[in-house]
């Protein structure tokens, strides 16, 4: 996978088939949408809040891992324990690949999801399903 990767990144096969990169990312890129409640401790007077992040899903040992950064989980860790707002209910929105299965988002359970942070210089988070 990753000569083919270097293969591809390396040729001008991009500048004559994006369609290659979009569907090379797009297969493991997600978004996790979550529909939110403002606590009256919050500023904003939305009910229907929203907040969307990019992930990258991976598999590990038949494992499945959502991969982004640590400054948005972070984020929302504060948000949560502070008591700004509740999740009433997350989503996996898997739409961003050529090959896609489905356009609807798959609902899962973020507040039970085991979060992990990874050091590294980048500070990354994995949300562990």
């Amino acid at each position: 996978m990753l000569e083919r990767f270097r293969e591809i990144v390396l040729s001008d096969t991009l500048l004559n088939h994006p369609e290659i990169l979009l569907d090379l990312f797009g297969r493991h890129l997600v978004a996790v949408l979550l529909r939110i409640v403002d606590s009256p401790k919050s500023l904003s007077t939305d009910p229907n809040r929203q907040i969307v992040f990019p992930c990258v899903l991976l598999c590990v040992q038949d494992k499945f891992f959502l991969l982004t950064a640590g400054h948005v989980i972070q984020q929302i860790e504060l948000a949560l324990t502070s008591a700004l707002f509740q999740v009433k209910s997350a989503l996996l929105v898997d739409v961003f690949g050529m090959d896609k299965v489905t356009d609807y988002p798959i609902p899962f359970e973020f507040l039970r999801a085991v979060r992990h942070n990874v050091v590294t210089t980048l500070e990354d988070w994995i949300l562990a399903s």
